[in-house]
């Protein structure tokens, strides 16, 4: 005696044994992850913080790197002591944080607070696609994510 499951059952089945950080139906993973630059997706280099300036020599679609550069003041804001993201350009946080550094792909800096003239530490990564981008040019961008997952 022969035993055959019909073609549909067997998907299911083929699904299920698929681990599931790579599972087709894994709400987590989303196809468009597969082409969201980051600063080291595809790999940005002699990333660093002149000013308020982020400076990296990205690569783009093709191979050769560029050198870029991205103006954080247009990213992010000081809202009460802490580094914000915001998304029409006008952050401006370096007229109220000091000592900013980068350590690795995180922004740090000591951040007023009100008009006490207290300042708080602030930590923002960069190296995240809802925070920062590297187009296809291999330019640096902190463009609205909106409306793309």
């Amino acid at each position: 005696m022969q035993f055959s499951l019909p073609t549909s059952s067997i998907l299911p089945l083929l699904l299920l044994s698929i681990p599931m950080h790579a599972h087709p139906l894994n709400p987590r993973m989303e196809v468009s992850d597969i082409y969201k630059q980051t600063l080291t997706k595809p790999g940005c280099t002699n990333i660093r913080l002149e000013g308020s300036t982020l400076k990296a020599l990205c690569t783009a679609v093709n191979p050769a790197a560029e050198e870029s550069s991205l103006d954080l003041n247009t990213c992010f804001a000081n809202y009460a002591g802490a580094l914000t993201r915001v998304s029409d350009k006008q952050g401006g946080y370096a007229g109220s944080c000091s000592a900013c550094q980068l350590s690795g792909t995180k922004l740090a800096c000591e951040c007023g607070v009100g008009a006490g003239g207290r300042a708080k530490h602030s930590e923002v990564e960069l190296d995240d696609w809802e925070t920062l981008q590297v187009n296809d040019a291999g330019a640096l961008q902190c463009e609205s994510t909106f409306g793309v997952s």
